[in-house]
């Protein structure tokens, strides 16, 4: 048997094999899309997520206070929607009286909490995104994928009044919420009725 036999015999196999593998991975399913955090997820493992880029997914409220002399402040919070604003049990087995909160900044935000951005946002998709939010009206819930940096201070504190309301030394106003996310890009967005928000609210 001559050794130019043996070798093309061999480069048949490799050809064979090579086939045989493009083959199997045309025919496999393609990788699901990684599944994107929660709220409490998140709160739940924040020395894992913080200073990283993670993508959330949530109700979006907006917030505001009317401060001492007129002057209103308003801002964006991330909530579960089942979850809805009761705090996460794997918060409350650390004995944390957090809100399950994420304070939401945005890029027009010049002067986010723990220093300026450190990306670029893409402003164009943010702005498209928010002039769609504006035109939805009556009672109703934003529902969004969230991609951005998380900030949590390690030394954060915060307490609950006996009338529910939270304090501290967190983000947003008052300090209530235990985290920051800073907006890179917001997607898959759509709205829900504001009484399915509130009839969950009612059954926690």
């Amino acid at each position: 048997m001559s050794k130019d036999f043996l070798a093309s015999g061999k480069v048949m196999a490799v050809i064979n094999i090579g086939i045989g593998l493009t083959v199997l991975l045309a025919l496999s399913p393609p990788a699901a899309a990684k599944r994107p955090l929660t709220v409490c997820e998140t709160l739940s493992d924040l020395d894992k997520y913080r200073g990283k880029m993670v993508t959330i997914r949530g109700v979006m409220i907006s917030t505001g206070q009317v401060m001492d002399k007129g002057t209103k402040v308003e801002g964006w919070v991330l909530y579960d929607y089942d979850q809805v604003q009761n705090p996460c049990p794997a918060v409350v087995k650390r004995d944390l009286k957090w809100p399950s909160s994420i304070y939401l900044s945005w890029p027009t935000d010049s002067n986010p909490e723990d220093g300026p951005i450190t990306f670029q946002p893409d402003r164009g998709a943010i702005e498209k995104t928010l002039a769609k939010m504006e035109k939805i009206s009556g009672d109703v819930r934003i529902i969004a994928t969230i991609q951005g940096e998380l900030r949590a201070r390690k030394d954060i504190e915060i307490s609950r009044a006996e009338d529910g309301g939270y304090t501290g030394n967190g983000y947003g106003i008052d300090g209530r919420n235990p985290a920051q996310l800073v907006i890179k890009k917001v997607t898959d967005f759509r709205s829900v009725p504001g009484e399915s928000w509130k009839q969950r609210k009612e059954n926690k």
